[in-house]
């Protein structure tokens, strides 16, 4: 999969290019130990740090796999020859509607809580009974606070568990279909780290490979896909996304999808990282609030697929920052 000497080839390109590992830690956002440790072979490559060295050094992935893993992911090195069907028209978050949180500030500012708990208000109330619609604005503090990782009340849960489809799975819906997954990637879509799992347990099942069957044929026990799938660390080797690509028979579809996620957290697209030349990556204050977005974007997908509003109401809004919401 990954060169032997994909350390060396690295120090290669950055002494090359008359950069220290100092200087390349600004550029990617990782630490001088970080690089030092991989340049040295003592840490494996993962999907984050390659996406940040190879970017930062302007040296294409390429060069650090063999001819045969290349030749085996078509779908990435040779997407620009290669014709897919793209669907005509999907309502998702494309990498310009977060540019908002920059611009305005929303981070900085906390706004951005009041932005996702507006979303999450006509969310629930396309999903209330109408004769709860008193409750939406408690109701959507309530899920704020579950989105965040915080506690529940117990006679809250009670309270809300026969207004939700299913309040255990608010986090990211379980049963989220490939088809959705792969229109938000098709789409231009912003993908983040709960995506990748969702893409390959939905392709797992397609092809009715059990955890362990795939387990076995990348390397990983049973456990290690199952977490794999249902919380993507942000951790995970690249090697192991060529691995799961490959069992899966993807041609290279997942490590694009990978690739993709790995730009949204290094801020690729970010507006500072455009006008300084290096990479401005997200703070994890940031990632989290997007995080929740994006999740809150997917239960609009799952529950009301034919729906645009959302994003129609999301759009207009940012256009001012959402400063009415202020009011």
């Amino acid at each position: 999969m990954l060169l032997s000497s994909y350390g060396q080839i690295i120090r290669d390109k950055r002494k090359r290019g008359n950069i220290t590992i100092g200087g390349l830690a600004d550029l990617s956002g990782l630490t001088h130990p970080q690089i030092s440790r991989i340049e040295n072979k003592k840490s494996s490559l993962t999907l984050n740090s390659a996406l940040r060295i190879t970017r930062s050094l302007g040296m294409p992935l390429g060069l650090l796999l063999s001819e045969k893993t290349i030749n085996d992911m078509p779908l990435y090195f040779q997407s620009g020859i290669l014709k897919r069907e793209f669907p005509e028209k999907y309502p998702t978050l494309n990498c310009n509607d977060l540019l908002p949180f920059d611009s305005f500030g929303l981070f900085s500012s906390g706004r951005a809580e009041m932005v996702i708990r507006a979303l999450l208000e006509q969310f629930i109330a396309g999903i209330l009974y109408k004769e709860s619609e008193g409750n939406i604005e408690s109701i959507a503090r309530l899920l704020y606070n579950y989105l965040a990782g915080k506690k529940t009340p117990a006679s809250l849960s009670l309270k809300l568990s026969p207004l939700l489809p299913n309040i255990t799975e608010f986090r990211y819906p379980q049963d989220f279909s490939l088809e959705n997954i792969r229109n938000n990637y098709l789409s231009g879509g912003t993908l983040i780290f709960l995506d990748i799992g969702a893409y390959i347990r939905q392709n797992r099942f397609s092809k009715n490979m059990s955890l362990q069957e795939l387990g076995n044929a990348v390397g990983l026990s049973h456990q290690g896909i199952k977490l794999l799938e249902l919380k993507t660390p942000k951790k995970i080797k690249l090697e192991d996304i060529f691995k799961l690509d490959i069992a899966l028979g993807l041609d290279g579809e997942l490590l694009d999808f990978s690739w993709k996620v790995a730009e949204l957290y290094a801020g690729v697209h970010r507006m500072k990282t455009k006008l300084t030349g290096k990479l401005q990556i997200y703070q994890s204050y940031e990632i989290q609030g997007i995080e929740k977005l994006i999740v809150l974007s997917r239960l609009f997908q799952h529950y009301f697929p034919e729906d645009e509003g959302w994003l129609n109401w999301y759009r207009e809004k940012s256009i001012d920052g959402f400063s009415d919401l202020n009011k």
